[in-house]
């Protein structure tokens, strides 16, 4: 039997697992079907239709009958379209899912839509109609989606991703994903080209059909890399970076989460899993999975500074990573960016230039940690008892973006390893320096994103040990610049980077940013 008391500060995040409960506890989120919700992404690209998720999980054990899903869209300017689709199907799987795509006439108008969710179910002799979700304690709220204008921006070879996402490979006690191909589906409409596929180590070792036994065969390891070998070949229009988020321990011997891509060989990873008694010392360490990784994978330390609450780091062992744990020059980069710009961000980014400017050759990666999350984050606040819902940690709202000849799984990986990739809410960088050390610079936004508002050239000088502002410029109504720049210093030891930002945005974000990784002076390239 699992322990009670840490699953009451575990972090739960959407989907919300309702049919495991403690032998003799009462769970009021328990029902006698299986979990039933609707999604769909946060944002569309003009051209894409809109695909309405509705994933089903845990019908092996509480089989029901799906007879139809009615969606009807909507907007806040008298637009109102109606769409009902028969289904008919018996549903006795652990994971099912369908989507309906949503044709958009050139007609149509642009901007936020209320999306709701009718799904016609039987449960034994009983029909009823599920609205979004079928949680208790949820609002039932419409899902809304932005539909631009614009596409994503567009530089020449740049591919958008999210690095770090789960699937329905992480599934345990308190939480499932999304299912792969679904994610690949609505990662298209967003406007990705990629996205980890980083499920925990602590579910991967698991045994098929029970979460709560491991099994040293792997074999839904084995599943995983299969199918996102399958999934990759069927869909082109959107790779899937095979990886893991592994629990490890940090210098402190606590346990921190490390974001390993492009991955074959499974690390284990069971410190902050709750799997056995008080029992929270990871298998490995940073430096032991670091030095063990293949050279096509690469290893970046996720969330480095999310916040802990002191009850996870009671029960689980959580830590956060050191400054030292990120001298580590194996690491190929830090996810500064996790879902949202807060605290943990402004902190991961001013370790990040320490380092930096201590000479250290690691990289900023930006991803969502989603568990699903497409249009709407929920999480177990009182575990068995309440769930709370966010709009925040979507999927692919923080974007990884690279420049890469294609989407091929090696090609991402080796523009990822190779310093070819910006961060970004919204706008898009891409800079260059020659020879004769003039830098060449291109910026773009949209209606969506706002503005460009601001720029900011930076550079790093190892010898005084600091940044400086070489160049800054504001402006009005742009959406486009392309320029060059010859800056004049004392010194030459040292990079540059870009920061770009932009306001008065219409989308889900009003001010977006994008950062650059740093280009080191000839002086100092390896």
């Amino acid at each position: 039997m699992l322990p009670i008391v840490p699953f009451f500060f575990a972090p739960n995040i959407l989907y919300a697992e309702i049919h495991y409960r403690f032998k003799y506890f009462f769970s009021f989120l328990f029902k006698s079907e299986p979990e039933i919700l609707a999604d769909a992404p946060y944002r569309i690209e003009p051209d894409k239709d809109l695909p309405i998720l509705i994933f089903i999980k845990d019908a092996n054990l509480f089989p029901i009958d799906v007879l139809n899903v009615k969606i009807i869209l909507s907007n806040n300017k008298g637009f109102k379209k109606e769409f009902t689709t028969s289904i008919l199907k018996r549903i006795e799987l652990s994971n099912w899912f369908y989507i309906y795509q949503i044709k958009f006439k050139s007609s149509d108008p642009f901007g936020f839509f209320n999306i709701d969710v009718k799904i016609e179910i039987k449960n034994k002799s009983k029909i009823k109609i599920i609205s979004i979700d079928n949680y208790r304690t949820t609002n039932k709220s419409p899902l809304i989606v932005f539909r631009s204008k614009n596409k994503l921006p567009k530089l020449l070879n740049f591919k958008y991703g999210d690095i770090h996402s789960h699937s329905n490979y992480t599934h345990d006690q308190v939480e499932f994903g999304a299912p792969l191909e679904a994610s690949q589906i609505i990662s298209n409409a967003i406007g990705l080209s990629f996205f980890g596929a980083t499920d925990h180590s602590y579910d991967l070792d698991d045994k098929i059909d029970n979460f709560l036994l491991n099994d040293d065969l792997l074999p839904k390891w084995n599943n995983f890399q299969t199918e996102v070998s399958t999934l990759n070949k069927k869909n082109n229009f959107c790779t899937i970076i095979r990886g893991e988020e592994v629990s490890c321990s940090n210098s402190n011997g606590k346990n921190v989460h490390l974001l390993l891509l492009c991955n074959k060989n499974y690390f284990k990873g069971s410190g902050d899993g709750a799997e056995k008694w008080f029992r929270t010392k990871s298998e490995f360490t940073i430096e032991e999975i670091v030095s063990d990784i293949s050279p096509d994978t690469i290893a970046i330390s996720a969330h480095p500074k999310e916040k802990i609450p002191f009850l996870h780091k009671l029960f689980f062992g959580r830590d956060t990573w050191s400054e030292f744990d990120l001298l580590n020059h194996k690491l190929t980069g830090m996810q500064i960016l996790n879902g949202e710009i807060n605290d943990s961000f402004f902190e991961s980014k001013k370790i990040w230039i320490d380092l930096i400017l201590n000479g250290q050759k690691i990289l900023i990666f930006a991803g969502n940690d989603a568990h699903g999350n497409f249009n709407r984050f929920r999480q177990l606040s009182i575990p068995f008892f309440k769930i709370v819902e966010k709009d925040f940690q979507l999927f692919g709202k923080m974007k990884t973006a690279v420049k890469s000849i294609s989407k091929n799984e090696k090609d991402i990986i080796d523009s990822l390893k190779n310093n070819f990739s910006v961060i970004t809410s919204g706008p898009l960088v891409d800079f260059s320096l020659s020879k004769n050390n003039i830098l060449k610079y291109k910026i773009l936004s949209t209606e969506e994103f706002g503005t460009i508002s601001n720029l900011k050239i930076i550079f790093g000088d190892f010898d005084l040990q600091k940044e400086t502002i070489i160049f800054e410029n504001n402006f009005k109504k742009k959406f486009s610049i392309q320029n060059s720049f010859k800056p004049k210093l004392n010194s030459n030891n040292g990079y540059y980077r870009i920061e770009v930002y932009t306001k008065n945005g219409i989308g889900n974000f009003k001010n977006n940013f994008c950062i650059t990784n740093p280009i080191w002076t000839n002086e100092n390239k390896n």
